[in-house]
């Protein structure tokens, strides 16, 4: 006899489980290209506006160290 119980059981959690990894993998993806905007777009105003070489390399030295900063701080609300 052939139980459709067990199966249906065992179906569902397969399919969970590839949800859950697919919305891992979305998360990632959507946490990848918002650092990605932050730092070209702050990149880019940094360029355009600030014209003293010490300071822009300066500046360009903190955009990098807030793109870690949020891209830690994005991980830990979505996961």
């Amino acid at each position: 006899m052939f139980n459709y119980l067990w199966v249906s059981l065992r179906l569902t959690g397969l399919f969970t489980l590839v949800g859950f990894l697919a919305d891992i993998e979305a998360i990632f993806l959507i946490c990848g290209f918002l650092a990605l905007h932050l730092n070209l777009g702050l990149a880019t105003i940094t360029h355009d506006y600030v014209h003293l070489k010490k300071l822009k390399i300066l500046l360009l030295y903190l955009v990098r160290v807030s793109l870690i900063e949020v891209s830690k701080y994005t991980l830990e609300l979505f996961l």
